[in-house]
C-alpha cells in the first residue's frame, strides 16, 4: 500500500479551484466569488486594526514583516467603492 504525496492538480493563478473539484461551472463562480468577499472583508478588518493599533505601521516590526504588503492592500482597499467611506 502506498499513498500518493504529490499534487495531482494545481489551481493555476486566476483560476477556479472549486471548478477544479467538480463543482458544476455556476455553483463554482458563486463559491469563488464568496470566497473572495470573505478575503477581502478579513484584509479591511486587518486594515483597519493595523490602523487603530497603538503605534499603527510604525512598529519597527510591522516594517520588517510586511508594511509593503499592508500598503498595496491598504490602497485596494481604499480604491474600492464597496469600501470607500467605511475605512
Amino acid at each position: 500500500m502506498s499513498i500518493e504525496t504529490k499534487s495531482m492538480h494545481i489551481t493555476p493563478a486566476g483560476g477556479n479551484v472549486f471548478a477544479d473539484l467538480g463543482f458544476e461551472s455556476k455553483k463554482a463562480a458563486e463559491m469563488k466569488a464568496e470566497s473572495k468577499r470573505i478575503i477581502f472583508e478579513k484584509q479591511a478588518i486587518k486594515v483597519c486594526l493595523m490602523t487603530e493599533m497603538p503605534g499603527g505601521a510604525e512598529t519597527k516590526k510591522h516594517r520588517q514583516t510586511g508594511e509593503a504588503e499592508n500598503d498595496s492592500s491598504e490602497k485596494a482597499l481604499r480604491n474600492n467603492p464597496e469600501v470607500k467611506g467605511r475605512l
